[in-house]
């Protein structure tokens, strides 16, 4: 029978150095990889954070100045209401003052005035000889009057499109009352939103993001790609446009998480949204994830260096220490042979910790007392030798 002499074979025993040593280096890698992971993902949140606190920021400045825009439209209208009564005036100061204001503000393409019971007394348009109708059905609708009247005093209808320009247009209105406060009647204006356009163009988020803005719809108001505004495009599959949709009056974004999600360019990005307040707009910022993972993988690659730099530093203080730490042990072992092959005379180093010093000398007197028996003996042979 053939019997495999592998398995007879004893592996030899690794040495107390390299023993102690890779446990050194073992046990230092461990805890360098504990730490730094734990200290990389409480990094990498905080910059999540701060990208995400960026992009609201952005998105927070433009709301601001977008709404203020529109905010300084309504103060035009109102200033001229107040300044001159339109409806108690006669026509030709009317017809005046609606063109003054149209020259006054580029944005206002038409301008009409509106008795309290919504009959049209007066209007002016820097397109034609007389309104069009688009903008006197949306002066025929209800709310026209009844918001203008009560609550705030002031009208903004949902955004529509010209049917010729395709470009994004509101109708503004503010009340007009005489001395005594009584409504009398309403002073409208059509906006035209490219104003907004070159607002958005003027923002700058990173390197490669960018800002638009939705109406409650999810209708995109203004894009740096206008060519996608005037189709009329409808983006409330894009997921920040879809969470303001869902919650029009909340006051910022609804989640604060930093996720990623296909954006208006179709690809990934985090972004964040703020919403206008009146209109019931919101200002959306995208940062594609590309950008806004780039300070986040240089910090991941910089700490993997620094942890394997310390894992290496370690692994040699771990080989120095093994070695000081194995070197009386070693000493005793090599005494221990020169005495199992019969040198009497070797003597171990008393040295190291405690113990190992403790053994060494415990070893000398082993070998002491061996010699001094081995020398009895021999003289014990010698005598009977002689007898």
């Amino acid at each position: 029978m053939t019997m495999n002499t592998n398995q007879n074979r004893t592996r030899p025993a690794r040495s107390l150095t390299v023993t102690l040593a890779i446990a050194f280096y073992t046990l230092s890698a461990v805890s360098l990889l504990v730490i730094g992971g734990l200290a990389i993902f409480a990094n990498y949140r905080s910059l999540q954070r701060e990208t995400a606190a960026n992009l609201e920021l952005v998105a927070l400045n433009a709301s601001k100045t977008v709404a203020g825009s529109i905010q300084e439209k309504f103060s035009i209208l109102e200033t001229a209401a107040e300044i001159v009564n339109p409806v108690t005036a006669d026509q030709s100061a009317r017809r005046e003052l609606l063109e003054g204001l149209s020259g006054l503000q580029p944005a206002f393409r038409q301008t009409a005035l509106l008795g309290s019971a919504g009959r049209s007394l007066a209007g002016a348009s820097r397109l034609s000889a007389s309104l069009s109708s688009q903008f006197e059905e949306q002066l025929k609708k209800d709310g026209v009057i009844a918001e203008t009247r009560g609550g705030a005093g002031r009208y903004i209808s949902p955004v529509y499109f010209d049917d010729f320009t395709s470009e994004p247009l509101v109708v503004i209105a503010v009340p007009v009352k005489n001395v005594f406060g009584d409504f009398q009647g309403i002073l409208a204006a059509e906006l035209s939103l490219k104003f907004v356009w070159n607002l958005v163009d003027q923002l700058q988020v990173g390197e490669t993001g960018y800002v638009y803005v939705v109406d409650n719809q999810g209708n995109l108001i203004a894009f740096r790609d206008t060519s996608r505004v005037l189709r009329g495009e409808n983006v409330s599959q894009i997921l920040e446009v879809a969470e303001f949709i869902k919650n029009p009056t909340a006051g910022s974004d609804i989640t604060q998480e930093v996720e990623s999600y296909p954006g208006l360019l179709e690809e990934a990005v985090v972004g964040t949204y703020v919403p206008l307040g009146q209109p019931q707009w919101a200002v959306v910022t995208e940062l594609p994830t590309s950008e806004a993972n780039q300070g986040i993988v240089t910090f991941l690659l910089a700490s993997i260096a620094v942890i394997l730099g310390f894992a290496v530093l370690a692994g040699g203080g771990g080989i120095v220490l093994a070695r000081y730490l194995a070197a009386p042990l070693v000493n005793l072992s090599q005494v221990a042979t020169k005495l199992a092959e019969g040198d009497l005379s070797a003597k171990a180093d008393v040295s190291g910790a405690a113990e190992v010093a403790q053994l060494a000398e415990t070893f000398n007197t082993m070998a002491r007392r061996l010699r001094d028996l081995v020398g009895s003996l021999e003289q014990r042979v010698a005598d009977r030798t002689r007898a």
